[in-house]
């Protein structure tokens, strides 16, 4: 699904708008700059999963286009929107601004300050997870048992993410050996977006790549009702102790971080990454420069957590937003000026690759190296 800002005909043939606007990159670190509207924090699998329990999730299959034809499980979002009105302080909340965009009073993609647009799940999600397809992660030390931190930034739905957690589960689930700890960290500005559908996405595709039918059947207890045939999951309390004890004894760890993206945003994130001998984190983002005065700081944050040498790094985004002026030029005008003004002796770089579709969208892979 796409942004619905009411494109004219000029804009969805690629045509360039008459003005763009540019990004002039701050004296100051723009991390140190923002406006923190919703102060970050860390919430847990248990504390997240505690809110689950006792709930019904519906959820659709999504065929991804890979070379393998592979596909993932996703939350239905009519099903969100029933666990919202189903909640204990429903009624307190029906004036909420957040709560009318979340239930769909609104019909808004974006409201900000209030909510990033967490619930659908965007193009260029897709392209992320297409592009992870076609690399090499082997190659560049990323295999399905070894030790890494997947990140993903501006996570909703989390579909690329998901994409990972698939292959991970699905690999140490058939082979009995000696993995190595691999962290995913979801953020998103929104905790009810984490809450809703980011955790539930990753529970329904751990119960459909490890549980057997049957297993599901029992594990959910006298409110089955056969929900696996009608695609829809009861998250029993056995149900969530079983996933966290699989994840455990398989060296998964999950976290969650909401809130404004700022400079205590990203200390925390650097405070979640485990120490190894080759730290190795794989960032994920996708249509999080849509606008501006976000763009620097999304792009700080990236190049903050960009350790490695390899491109891991991968950001997608549409060429131009339309009615909020963010686009993939001035992103590599950010990375231009932000290049010149590193210290040391590293330096970033990347690579840009078109999309082949009607909406014009590009896939940017960075990396850093020591320069001689």
């Amino acid at each position: 699904m796409g942004f619905s800002f009411g494109f004219t005909e000029e804009e969805l043939n690629n045509k360039e708008p008459h003005e763009e606007q540019h990004v002039k990159l701050a004296k100051s670190n723009p991390l140190d700059e923002t406006n923190v509207q919703c102060e970050p924090k860390v919430t847990y699998l248990k504390d997240l999963l505690e809110g689950l329990i006792g709930n019904r999730i519906t959820f659709e299959r999504l065929e991804l286009g890979t070379t393998q034809n592979e596909h993932i499980y996703k939350r239905e979002l009519f099903d969100v929107k029933q666990q919202l009105m189903m909640e204990d302080d429903f009624k307190s909340r029906t004036n909420d601004d957040l709560f009318k965009i979340l239930i769909g009073d609104t019909y808004e993609d974006l409201k900000h300050g209030v909510y990033e647009g967490g619930l659908k799940s965007w193009e260029c999600s897709y392209d992320l997870i297409r592009k992870l397809d076609t690399m090499d992660l082997e190659k560049q030390g990323l295999t399905l048992d070894s030790s890494f931190n997947c990140i993903e930034l501006g996570c909703g739905t989390s579909l690329p993410s998901l994409y990972i957690f698939d292959k991970i589960v699905r690999y140490r689930r058939q082979k009995e050996l000696q993995c190595q700890p691999v962290r995913f960290i979801l953020s998103d500005y929104n905790i009810e977006v984490l809450r809703l559908v980011s955790l539930p996405n990753i529970l329904v595709n751990w119960c459909m790549d490890v549980l057997t039918l049957d297993e599901l059947r029992e594990i959910q207890g006298d409110k089955q009702r056969s929900s696996t045939e009608k695609n829809d999951i009861y998250v029993s309390r056995e149900l969530a102790q079983k996933f966290t004890s699989w994840l455990a004894s398989s060296k998964i760890d999950l976290c969650f971080v909401s809130g404004s993206w700022c400079r205590k945003f990203v200390d925390i994130i650097h405070g979640l990454l485990p120490q190894m001998p080759d730290q190795k984190n794989l960032i994920l983002t996708s249509e999080t420069i849509y606008s501006p005065p976000i763009l620097p700081i999304v792009g700080e944050m990236l190049l903050e957590l960009t350790y490695n040498e390899m491109p891991l790094t991968i950001l997608t985004a549409k060429d131009i937003y339309f009615g909020v002026g963010g686009s993939v030029n001035q992103f590599l005008q950010f990375l231009e000026e932000r290049n010149q003004a590193q210290p040391g002796k590293s330096r970033f770089y990347w690579n840009i690759e078109k999309v082949d579709s009607h909406l014009k969208r590009s896939i940017i892979t960075i990396g850093r190296r020591l320069c001689p």
